[in-house]
């Protein structure tokens, strides 16, 4: 893509115009969508697997991560990485991350609406860790208002099957307001949200931000009474799901290090939305409205 932001009448260039860069850029979208037409037609079916990496994450990380997911899904459909500038390590690095995080939603909103636009494409599914939650959350946020606003159904222009957050780094509060009264839940046919007990990556950045609590660390001891409600009222269109002992040194990546969560992931994106054993999901469900991951699951 061209790169953003562009400017135009600022130079006194008269190569460089407004016409030339809607040129590369539609020339950029044809190629994209070019390859995920092709790698469609040779995989079969019309699935695209989208994942979004996090906080310190380099792009060879997000796709491998990507590359496991599609070889442990079947290689059916197309898997992508889309990878933003996240190699920050520590706690100075996570400020630098985060600036790139906020930086990067407009480049998101243009590769979504890209690859939703490729013919052969029925499907997108999200799944994004970390911080990279944030920059879906805030891209498919500004594009339902548009589509919205528009009068545009968002879920059909977009493609979206699936939003999956895992280890969500975003306050709960901000998170209800946009999944609960702007109904950005509606840009999708279901979010799924993966917690996990004693996270202690989310810890510290819900210290940094003075956040009450990070949409990652939420379980079923944290669920009010009307957040009970709520969960039951919204079953068919988001499920929360909690691993409740931790998983790796800091418990922040149990997609990977959790084969219980791991194996979940994979059944939702294989078609089973709907979680318990009878939908071939076994998890149980807590009186919270919280799906649990148990501890004599299949998979361990």
């Amino acid at each position: 893509m061209p790169a953003t932001p562009w400017y135009v009448h600022l130079v006194d260039d008269s190569e460089i115009t407004e016409a030339a860069v809607i040129e590369r850029w539609i020339e950029a979208a044809q190629e994209i969508q070019g390859v995920i037409n092709e790698n469609l037609r040779n995989a079969g079916g019309g699935d695209v697997f989208l994942f979004v990496h996090g906080f310190n994450a380099t792009f060879g990380d997000a796709a491998i991560t990507a590359a496991e997911l599609w070889h442990f899904l079947g290689r059916r459909g197309v898997a992508c990485s889309y990878s933003w500038p996240a190699g920050s390590a520590g706690i100075l690095g996570y400020d630098t991350d985060r600036e790139s995080s906020e930086f990067t939603v407009e480049h998101f909103k243009q590769f979504v609406r890209v690859v939703a636009g490729a013919d052969a494409v029925e499907r997108i599914h999200h799944v994004a860790h970390s911080r990279g939650s944030d920059v879906v959350v805030a891209a498919i946020r500004e594009l339902y208002l548009q589509y919205q606003a528009a009068g545009f159904e968002t879920s059909a222009e977009l493609k979206i099957e699936n939003l999956v957050f895992i280890a969500a780094d975003i306050d709960q509060d901000v998170f209800d307001q946009r999944f609960g009264t702007e109904s950005v839940r509606r840009a999708a046919r279901h979010v799924t949200i993966y917690t996990g007990a004693r996270d202690v990556a989310l810890g510290l950045s819900s210290s940094k931000f003075s956040s009450a609590l990070r949409v990652g660390q939420l379980g079923t001891a944290e669920v009010t009474e009307k957040g009970r409600v709520v969960l039951d009222h919204l079953a068919d269109q988001m499920t929360i799901v909690h691993q409740p002992r931790r998983r790796g040194l800091f418990g922040h990546v149990y997609h990977k290090d959790d084969p219980g969560v791991s194996s979940d992931l994979l059944l939702l994106l294989l078609g089973h939305q709907t979680p318990g054993a009878e939908h071939g999901r076994p998890l149980t469900k807590d009186p919270s409205g919280v799906w649990v991951v148990p501890k004599d699951n299949p998979w361990d």
